[in-house]
């Protein structure tokens, strides 16, 4: 099942997250820039496992994420009118334990820096490959929140797909 967060920030949109197939990657893109009002969308979305991904899920698993992944784009572009907005799905049940684990203590982490903003940044782990994502206020703020998850026990290496407002 994919994990696509949307963001929203001044009429641009940020897809990231795990997705397992090529077809769902390219339509979650094409709805994306299929709403009004949006003028760019970057695309951080990452395969979650390597091989052929198309065959790792089945139509029915894509179109269901689709259909979800349509609701969350109506949600966050509504919500862009107003400023800038996080939508995330709710976690999958088949996340690894120690990959939540190690999300929820990168958080933590976040958290408790005072220059940091936990509400502007997106932690998503696989296999210990930590992905940072969102729309953060100054460079020293991404550099921070990097600092911070690769300091944290069992990432294996830091994604910084964290973008300045």
């Amino acid at each position: 099942m994919a994990r696509i967060n949307v963001e929203t920030c001044k009429h641009v949109v940020q897809l990231s997250g795990l997705v397992d197939a090529t077809a769902g990657m390219k339509k979650a893109v094409a709805i994306a820039r299929s709403v009004k009002g949006v003028i760019a969308v970057a695309n951080h979305m990452q395969f979650r496992s390597s091989g052929n991904p198309i065959f790792n899920a089945s139509q029915e698993t894509v179109m269901i994420m689709l259909k979800r992944f349509s609701a969350i784009v109506i949600v966050a572009s509504m919500v862009s009118a107003l400023g800038c907005a996080t939508q995330s799905p709710p976690q999958s049940t088949s996340a690894y334990m120690g990959d939540t684990w190690v999300t929820t203590q990168v958080k933590t982490g976040i958290l408790n820096e005072p220059s940091l903003k936990v509400s502007q940044i997106n932690v998503e782990t696989y296999k210990g490959v930590v992905q940072l994502s969102g729309f953060v206020d100054n460079a020293a703020s991404q550099a921070k929140a990097v600092e911070v998850a690769r300091a944290v026990k069992g990432v294996t290496s830091v994604k910084n797909d964290m973008r300045l407002r």
